[in-house]
């Protein structure tokens, strides 16, 4: 109801990816993650068997999230999530583990895109040997989209 300032936008672009396995991460290499399940997918933007990114269908800004679950992470260890528009980063998180408990990493951004754009979900670690991003419940490594304008 417009009137009661509540807009309704059934068909406005949204897209929930997750990840339902463990995707191991070699030490020192940018690596995409393999979101292979989508909660919901409004306008059918995400592949989730290919090439694993979002194409946006129209032009407007849009609010992304990205986030993993680190399953063994080194103390003293770099960890990075990347939000990558057309294979190029435009929103990063970086951590340095003081832990060697589970660790969450989480990157948000709003991109203004035209149609046709791609976003990816990519990490990084330098742990020393190859780590997981760890699926333990939905969300733990997932890709989070809406149109906002």
């Amino acid at each position: 109801n417009a009137s009661a300032g509540i807009i309704t936008m059934p068909n406005q672009s949204s897209v929930s990816a997750v990840r339902t396995s463990t995707q191991s991460i070699s030490n020192v290499t940018h690596t995409k993650i393999q979101l292979s399940s989508e909660l919901h997918d409004v306008q059918n933007e995400f592949d989730s068997t290919t090439n694993y990114r979002f194409t946006a269908t129209n032009a407007g800004k849009y609010l992304v999230m990205g986030k993993v679950l680190w399953g063994n992470p080194v103390d003293g260890s770099r960890y990075q999530v990347s939000l990558r528009v057309n294979n190029v980063d435009k929103g990063r998180s970086l951590i340095r583990i003081n832990t060697a408990n589970q660790q969450t990493n989480k990157s948000f951004m709003i991109f203004d895109l035209s149609a046709s754009d791609y976003i990816e979900l990519w990490v990084y670690q330098d742990s020393g040997g190859a780590d997981d991003v760890t699926h333990g419940d939905t969300g733990d490594v997932s890709l989070y989209i809406h149109k906002l304008s």
